[in-house]
C-alpha cells in the first residue's frame, strides 16, 4: 500500500502492480457526459521506465475510446522519470520536470470535453495544493475536432500493461475518480445546499453554509479533520 500525506486514499491497503504481461483492466463508473470535467487521482511508484515511454492509465467510453492517457518515460538525469499526457492520441506530451524513480508520487488528471471534438486534458504531478486546483502547475494538451476524437461520454478508468520493449514497471494505489478537484484529492468543501458526502475515504472534509450539516450516503472515513 502506498502513502502520501494529505491525500484522501493514502495507505488504505491493497495496490496494483503493473509489469509487461500485456493485460489491460478497466472499471466502469456512472457515465459522465459532455461539459462536466472528469478527474482521476492516484498514487504511483515507478521502478523502471524506458526512453521511449508508454502510457499506463486512461479514461474510456462505451465505444472503447482511450482518453486522457498518462505516460511515463526515463528522465534526463540518472534514476529519474518524466510524465506525459495526451487527449485522444497515442503520443504523449511530456513535462521536462524530472522526478525521482522509486518514490511515491501523486498524479492528478482532468479531462474536459464538449461532445463535438473539442477537448483539453491536464496533468498534475505532486500538486502543491490538495484542496484547490493549482492550474498554473498543470501540463495541458488541447485538441480541436477531428474525425476520430469526438467524445460523447466517459464511463471507465483503465490500467494498461504494455509490451516489454517500452512499458514501465510500477505500482498504482489509491485510485479515485470524481467530477471536481477537491473530491478527487479527498479534501472536499461541501456547501450547506449540497450537504451529501458520498461513501469513501477522505483526508479532510469542510462543510460551509448556514446549516453546516452533513448527510452520509454510505460508510465514510475521514483520516484528518472534519470541519463543520
Amino acid at each position: 500500500s502506498l502513502a502520501y500525506t494529505g491525500y484522501g486514499s493514502s495507505a488504505i491497503g491493497n495496490a496494483v502492480p503493473l509489469t509487461t504481461s500485456g493485460q489491460d483492466l478497466n472499471k466502469t463508473f456512472e457515465t459522465i457526459f459532455p461539459n462536466t470535467p472528469v478527474y482521476t487521482a492516484f498514487l504511483v511508484h515507478i521502478t523502471s521506465a524506458t526512453a521511449t515511454g508508454d502510457f499506463f492509465l486512461h479514461f474510456g467510453s462505451a465505444n472503447t475510446q482511450f482518453r486522457s492517457r498518462v505516460f511515463v518515460k526515463s528522465g534526463t538525469e540518472p534514476n529519474t522519470i518524466n510524465f506525459g499526457i495526451s487527449g485522444s492520441t497515442g503520443t504523449g506530451s511530456y513535462s521536462s520536470n524530472n522526478y525521482t524513480m522509486g518514490t511515491t508520487l501523486l498524479i492528478v488528471t482532468r479531462f474536459l470535453f464538449d461532445g463535438a471534438g473539442n477537448l483539453t486534458t491536464t496533468l498534475y504531478v505532486n500538486p502543491t495544493d490538495l484542496a484547490h486546483e493549482p492550474e498554473s502547475e498543470g501540463i495541458a494538451v488541447s485538441e480541436a475536432p477531428t474525425t476520430s476524437n469526438v467524445t460523447t461520454s466517459i464511463n471507465s478508468i483503465a490500467l494498461r500493461q504494455g509490451t516489454s520493449g517500452y512499458s514501465p514497471k510500477l505500482t498504482v494505489d489509491g485510485l479515485r475518480v470524481a467530477t471536481s478537484y477537491d473530491m478527487a484529492l479527498g479534501n472536499p468543501t461541501i456547501t450547506g445546499s449540497e450537504n451529501i458526502l458520498v461513501s469513501g475515504n477522505y483526508h479532510a472534509v469542510t462543510v460551509t453554509g448556514e446549516g453546516k450539516t452533513l448527510e452520509l450516503n454510505g460508510p465514510a472515513t475521514v483520516h484528518g479533520l472534519l470541519t463543520l
